[in-house]
């Protein structure tokens, strides 16, 4: 997931701490939680899509906080209370693939934003 997406889903700003981002997504998930509509099947299906969008930010900026300062603790890995339970511990993954990762979506926002500027800019009279 595109690290700016991310940060905009939780509501957050580039250089916040992990404790922050913690409660940036307790909050957004506490106001999301398919439990609170349970009476509508609608409703409730919309919340979990959702619930799904944010555990994928929460883990994006995480990954991008703890690899920005070189720490691979256990805190950044999903460890601690009130984390989604699917968080994936990247220890797994070396720091190359993590910047390779990073520059990917870098790269692809970057294209994605100049693309739709050329657009504007080759469609304006």
């Amino acid at each position: 997931m595109d690290i700016r997406r991310s940060f905009q889903i939780l509501e957050l700003e580039p250089g916040v701490s992990e404790a922050e981002v913690r409660q940036a997504y307790k909050d957004i998930v506490s106001v999301w939680h398919p439990d609170r509509f349970s009476n509508n099947p609608r409703l409730r299906a919309r919340a979990e899509e959702k619930v799904k969008e944010i555990n994928q930010s929460y883990e994006t900026v995480l990954s991008f906080i703890a690899f920005n300062n070189g720490e691979f603790s256990e805190t950044a890995t999903g460890s601690g209370e009130g984390e989604p339970s699917n968080f994936t511990a990247f220890d797994t993954r070396s720091k190359t693939e993590l910047a390779a990762e990073l520059g990917t979506g870098m790269v692809l926002g970057l294209y994605a934003f100049l693309s739709k500027r050329l657009r504007r800019f080759l469609s304006e009279p």
